[in-house]
């Protein structure tokens, strides 16, 4: 996903040192390679083009290539199951604040994979929510879930293919290794206490892109998720938290 570069970085060190310098450093490396218009672009499956709800070519504009594409794909129905419970349990007690939470993130992920129609429900019901004298109907909540976990339904090739190993566009992912996540999460964890949101979604791309030590995949995978969801204060959590590998 193509993101723009914050204005005033902050300096973090020898990290940031690195990326100064080019001096090699695994994410300097890969913001270079990503930035290349000669890589070969990843194959979109033909079912994605019969997916109601799914503009292809206007997730294709946001994520910048197709590779990119599929990722967020596999990220956004990966979590349907997991924030569609949550949406309606919090919308069962009431709670506002999380309702809102959790709807703005599907709204920022159903428009990155060119799920528009969705993305504008999203953005609705939220700005709704956020009013002082919001009125949400549980048939609003109910129209939005059914469609939510419709487009969830619709992308699940995706996710068995992933399960199985494989990526939907047959490349094998770029390792890394203990030693280049460590330096990774060390980026990410400066970044978060920063409130550096485009570095974090960057960073967020190349974890989602590498192949994983199995070691640490589980706690990866929950970073990515957290990242996806806009669920920051979860992230800063996990990054205070993290376990030894």
């Amino acid at each position: 996903m193509s993101v723009a570069a914050s204005e005033n970085p902050a300096p973090i060190g020898a990290f940031d040192s690195a990326l100064a310098d080019d001096s090699g450093s695994v994410y300097s490396k890969y913001m270079q390679e990503t930035t290349l218009e000669n890589c070969l672009e990843a194959e979109i499956p033909s079912f994605l083009y019969q997916v109601s709800g799914i503009d292809v070519a206007a997730g294709l504009d946001y994520c910048g290539d197709a590779e990119d594409y599929l990722i967020a794909l596999i990220a956004f129905q990966e979590r349907v199951v997991e924030n569609a419970a949550l949406i309606e349990e919090y919308w069962r007690k009431q709670d506002m604040k999380n309702v809102t939470v959790k709807i703005h993130g599907v709204k920022s992920t159903s428009r990155a994979i060119g799920a528009l129609s969705l993305g504008e429900l999203a953005a609705t019901l939220e700005k709704a929510g956020h009013a002082a004298d919001s009125a949400i109907s549980d048939e609003e909540i109910d129209l939005f879930l059914r469609e939510y976990r419709a487009l969830g339904q619709a992308l699940l090739p995706l996710q068995e293919a992933s399960h199985q190993g494989t990526s939907p566009q047959d490349t094998d992912l770029p390792p890394l290794s203990l030693d280049e996540l460590r330096e990774i999460l060390g980026c990410l964890k400066k970044h978060v206490e920063n409130a550096d949101y485009d570095n974090i979604e960057t960073i967020g791309e190349q974890l989602s892109g590498s192949a994983i030590p199995p070691e640490a995949a589980d706690y990866v995978q929950k970073l990515c998720h957290a990242i996806s969801d806009l669920e920051y204060d979860e992230l800063d959590a996990l990054l205070n938290t993290p376990p030894v590998f």
